[in-house]
């Protein structure tokens, strides 16, 4: 099933059946056409909706980012931790390595995140050990530039903590994290939706991976302390300098 929208338009051009809930997934910006039912069909096209127009710039833009969204990640991009229970070990990709290959894919202005909702679930305090235990949960949404969106769940929770404060706070960033790469996992291989193919996981963490170097170079660093290196040419040239000074004194 193939999704092509036209930024400068709004319309969508499918091929295939998918059904969705209009709310979570679409484009924001739906002209005049109005869906009652929560849920819709791409297979039923409606003719106020669905125009195969499409500038043929705009379809080779679309079918460049298509082609790069059906990648898998690479094992540079994944991680694993231990299951619940001693269970199997959770291959998954870390929320800022996410982000940034986001930002490398879509551009740091071709996409934007917000948090639709979010709710505490519980706040449970234990008399006894004197600890808290929350979950929380939060509904994000990612939208591209064109309109186009996706929002997903996700959850945070943490047991046995000191402060109620401090659990709150860690298991709302965990559930926005969560949702964020959730709904951009929607978008595609690329962006996490390949983890979920377990021949593919169980193959790429076979894959070793050869930590990069720390390079200095791509430190951002404040004018004043910014390593400058020694004009070996100026150098060069003033000891000349000095040397003809001294022998014409």
């Amino acid at each position: 099933m193939a999704v092509i929208l036209d930024s400068q338009n709004s319309k969508i051009v499918t091929n295939g059946a998918i059904s969705f809930n209009a709310q979570m997934h679409g484009s924001s910006n739906m002209g005049n056409y109005s869906m009652s039912d929560q849920s819709f069909a791409f297979g039923s096209m409606q003719p106020s909706f669905f125009k195969p127009e499409l500038s043929e710039e705009t379809a080779l833009k679309i079918a460049a980012l298509q082609a790069k969204l059906n990648q898998k990640l690479g094992p540079e991009y994944i991680s694993q931790r231990p299951g619940p229970g001693g269970g199997p070990k959770l291959t998954y990709a870390e929320g800022w390595k996410i982000i940034n290959l986001a930002n490398e894919v879509f551009g740091f202005n071709g996409w934007c995140s917000n948090v639709v909702n979010i709710t505490t679930d519980f706040i449970d305090f234990n008399e006894e050990s004197r600890r808290f235990n929350v979950g929380v949960t939060a509904i994000i949404r990612v939208t591209l530039r064109d309109g186009v969106f996706h929002e997903d769940i996700g959850y945070g929770m943490l047991e046995n903590s000191k402060s109620k404060g401090a659990a709150i706070d860690k298991c709302k960033k965990e559930a926005v994290t969560d949702g964020l790469k959730r709904a951009l996992r929607n978008f595609g291989n690329l962006m996490g939706n390949c983890l979920y193919d377990k021949t593919y996981t169980q193959e790429v963490v076979k894959i070793k991976v050869q930590q990069p170097k720390f390079d200095k170079s791509e430190l951002h660093r404040r004018p004043e302390f910014e390593e400058t290196k020694p004009n070996v040419a100026s150098s060069s040239g003033l000891a000349n300098s000095s040397r003809m000074a001294d022998i014409t004194t």
